[in-house]
């Protein structure tokens, strides 16, 4: 019988890591999501990373650090002083390329809030091969 190889990805939408039940930042519980769910990759969007404002850690990092993962950040946007924002991706296996990519603004039509996105390219090197994984956050 020939062995069949399952890897599972998933996309989730952090939004900055807030647990919505307490309102705090709660970075052990994204982790604890993704390793709940059997998760091998994980592309993330809506997520912190370093910068100057306390809830700016470097969130795709801490939770890559929790699971033992490794991890990518992109930035789409800084968000004032506070630190840079955008996409992000952990990984159970090597991640050998990563690139950011600005995906160009759309004509601004009204005067409501409105964020610039990137895209994320990353290759990652899984057992059955390169694998190339992208990632967007679509507003």
């Amino acid at each position: 019988m020939k062995e069949v190889n399952i890897m599972k990805v998933m996309t989730f939408n952090i939004q900055h890591a807030k647990n919505f039940i307490t309102g705090k930042i709660d970075i052990p519980l994204m982790a604890k999501t993704i390793e709940d769910l059997g998760a091998d990759i994980c592309v993330m969007q809506e997520v912190y990373g370093k910068g100057e404002s306390e809830s700016f850690v470097g969130q795709s990092e801490k939770i890559a650090e929790l699971l033992g993962f490794y991890h990518y950040f992109a930035k789409a946007i800084d968000i004032g002083k506070h630190g840079p924002y955008g996409n992000a991706i952990v990984s159970r296996y090597p991640i050998t390329f990563a690139q950011t990519t600005q995906v160009p603004s759309a004509p601004r039509i009204f005067k409501g809030y409105y964020e610039d996105r990137c895209l994320l390219k990353t290759t990652v090197s899984t057992p059955i091969g390169d694998l190339c994984v992208l990632g967007c956050h679509f507003g």
